[in-house]
């Protein structure tokens, strides 16, 4: 093999700490979206108004007074008129976020789950390539 045994298991070791960190900040970064920002703002219906090259543009209404938001998002779903669900901080209606977003989050945890899971595989075949006795 061109790696030496040591060599070996540091890089799959390296891989699962990497993983490991994504995981966590994965879940820490979920939570903060998912729970803390999304549970403490209202929702209302917002109508997108207009489509760009990588923004979209929406209004919504918030206590009589119409708001309106560009974000740089864009989906193969989103046309001109089509209503969606979103989330504003009732103290400053003009903070708001897209709800079919939130879960986009969630991918950074799964790569984690990606990484630990091709690390702890590595280091399965290394024990039983090199540590475990012959028998």
């Amino acid at each position: 093999m061109f790696i030496e045994n040591e060599k070996l298991r540091n890089i799959f070791i390296g891989i699962m700490l990497f993983g490991l960190l994504i995981f966590v900040l994965g879940i820490v970064m979920s939570f903060k979206v998912i729970y803390w920002d999304i549970r403490s703002k209202e929702s209302t219906s917002a109508v997108i108004t207009d489509i760009g090259q990588g923004y979209t543009t929406f209004g919504y209404e918030v206590n009589g007074r119409t708001y309106y938001k560009r974000k740089s998002v864009n989906s193969s779903t989103y046309y001109v008129g089509k209503k969606i669900k979103v989330y504003y901080n009732p103290s400053r209606p003009q903070k708001v976020s897209i709800a079919s977003l939130r879960y986009l989050i969630l991918i950074m945890p799964g790569f984690g789950i990606i990484f630990l899971g091709i690390s702890g595989m590595g280091l399965l075949y290394y024990f039983f390539k090199y540590i475990r006795p012959k028998m």
